[in-house]
């Protein structure tokens, strides 16, 4: 009897032991972690000059963004920057790419998702295919081969460009089509040419068309404490509508990120995005906890797009609604559900309203402590 009580006391202790050891290593961690947070990088934000207050949608054809931070006990530390927007691929073998009739879906394992389209004007002369997007340069990728003949290449009808696709092996390539575009929809057409090349060939592969936007991707050494504001622009001018990211490494670890965006430019608008709590409520920016469904609502006016609604809660997005398509001027009202039966917790959210892929407004509200009871839908007071 007195072995096993002794054989418990220890557990016990041993136990205790752990426990202790546990959250003194999870307090080290915690603390370490508040440090990394607060006596490095504070206050990224984005703004429309150096000294200005927090901006997360800029309106479209915006020149210039400052992307602004607070350094404190920096001992020469280096950090990356990089700040990056919107990327699109559109594989040549999709369906929202209009091809004429010759066109065949071949299989390599170096193309784009293994697959790409070709023609070849023996068969198929003049075959053409289009697609069109919303970017401010275009490139191209594009398979070279041994029966490579010529394309012509044409962005919204302009001044027409020839890429040669002869090669003494089966190659990947890419070319910029166009830059310093507007950030209007356009139109992209490649056409099968009879020009004669080195191959003396008349086939023509297309892999992909896309784009990505890197506004700023450098690498810097910081000491003491001080702010620092960096002047973000574009090659071509205004910066493309999109989202973007402007993230501080040190070394590989990420440890600030911030979410921004440009609206899109062209005709219609989306106007006056609130919150409520009903279809045709009052504008709130404050809701309790567990209620399970608000409404964001917006006017909008000559528009002719698809829209719908994004939701976040912090920095994660919990909700996408629908794409519907509007078209002229109105007010819509879409439903925001949680999906707890609970309804939302207590924190901060964000709503975005989506115009054919582009962010084109952004409301922030809250939820707040309350009365929480269990498995009910609850009502704002």
């Amino acid at each position: 009897m007195k072995v096993k009580r002794e054989a418990v006391v220890a557990a016990v202790v041993a136990l205790v032991f752990t426990v202790v050891l546990i959250g003194a290593v999870g307090a080290k961690v915690e603390s370490s972690l508040a440090t990394n947070e607060q006596g490095m990088i504070t206050n990224l934000h984005m703004s429309d000059s150096c000294e200005g207050d927090d901006i997360v949608l800029f309106p479209a054809d915006t020149e210039t963004v400052y992307l602004a931070f607070d350094y404190s006990d920096m001992h020469g530390e280096e950090m990356k920057i990089k700040v990056d927007g919107p990327k699109f691929s559109v594989e040549a073998e999709h369906s929202s790419v209009i091809k004429s009739s010759g066109w065949i879906t071949e299989t390599w394992s170096e193309a784009y998702g293994e697959q790409y389209v070709k023609a070849c004007g023996t068969v198929s002369p003049n075959a053409t295919l289009t697609s069109t997007f919303r970017a401010d340069t275009i490139l191209m990728s594009y398979v070279k081969d041994t029966d490579g003949g010529v394309a012509e290449v044409q962005v919204d009808g302009g001044t027409p460009i020839t890429v040669d696709m002869c090669a003494a092996t089966t190659t990947k390539a890419e070319r910029v089509i166009a830059s310093g575009l507007s950030s209007e929809l356009h139109t992209i057409t490649v056409k099968v040419i009879s020009q004669t090349n080195s191959c003396d060939g008349s086939c023509v592969g297309i892999d992909r068309f896309w784009n990505e936007v890197i506004l700023y991707d450098a690498t810097h050494s910081f000491t003491g404490s001080d702010t620092k504001c960096i002047t973000l622009t574009h090659s071509y001018g205004a910066i493309p509508a999109g989202n973007y990211t402007a993230n501080i490494y040190s070394g590989s670890l990420l440890i600030k990120s911030k979410l921004w965006h440009v609206r899109p430019g062209g005709p219609g608008e989306i106007k006056n995005l609130r919150m409520s709590i009903s279809p045709e409520g009052p504008s709130e920016t404050e809701f309790i906890e567990g209620t399970r469904t608000v409404w964001a609502i917006f006017d909008y006016s000559d528009v002719e797009a698809e829209v719908g609604i994004d939701a976040y809660e912090g920095h994660t997005g919990f909700y996408e609604s629908p794409r519907i398509p509007l078209t002229g001027s109105g007010t819509k009202a879409i439903s925001v559900t949680y999906y707890y039966v609970t309804g939302f917790p207590p924190g901060p959210y964000r709503t975005h309203v989506v115009k054919d892929g582009f962010v084109d407004g952004i409301e922030n509200w809250s939820v707040w402590y309350g009365v929480y009871l269990p498995l009910t839908l609850k009502s704002q007071p």
